[in-house]
């Protein structure tokens, strides 16, 4: 039977999710007033608050991805100068096509 892995979390790093996780929905609820305001609406399925994961941000949510003009933002690997290898949150060069 496997060992379950254990990790801390300090109560800094719970609290400071939270606060960034309740700025994200705050800034949200304001662009959408902002777009009601000018007539326009966000579209419900399409408009979603993404993780922009990366080697400093290591959490685990439900959308870590996202599209914009045709582009894919994702977590990717990349080099750094020392030539050590990192995950960074980068768009796809290549055009994603409808």
């Amino acid at each position: 039977m496997k060992e379950a892995k254990s990790f801390d979390i300090s109560k800094q790093t719970v609290w400071d999710a939270y606060v960034r996780v309740k700025q994200a929905l705050s800034i949200h609820k304001d662009l959408n007033e902002r777009m009601r305001a000018c007539k326009l609406e966000l579209h419900p399925e399409k408009t979603k608050i993404a993780y922009c994961k990366d080697a400093n941000r290591r959490a685990s949510y439900d959308t870590v991805s996202f599209d914009f003009l045709w582009y894919t933002f994702r977590p990717r690997m990349s080099r750094n100068q020392q030539g050590q290898y990192f995950v960074n949150f980068l768009l796809l060069s290549v055009e994603k096509r409808c």
